[in-house]
């Protein structure tokens, strides 16, 4: 079964920015983890979600995203932070 983070790594470069939006419950976080297991993906990765909690929080730390927010603003911020982090490496 392809998920469409799996579909969407394939099409990028494996250092490029990943972003999730959670469509159902959590899956997000194991879309990220299989990527990451399989070598598929390395590069930063922010969560994009419309509820932010304590134990979602961790778990984005345990996978190293960049960050976690349901902000607009912050989210257009991560991803300018994504960019200039690859340009300087």
């Amino acid at each position: 079964m392809t998920t469409t983070a799996d579909a969407r790594a394939r099409r990028r470069p494996s250092q490029s920015r990943l972003t999730v939006h959670f469509s159902r419950q959590d899956a997000g976080f194991t879309d990220v983890k299989r990527l990451h297991d399989k070598g598929v993906y390395s590069g930063p990765v922010i969560f994009y979600t419309g509820r932010i909690t304590p134990a979602r929080e961790a778990r984005a730390q345990e996978l190293h995203a960049l960050g976690m927010t349901n902000s607009p603003d912050r989210l257009q911020h991560l991803v300018v932070l994504a960019a200039r982090r690859r340009g300087s490496s």
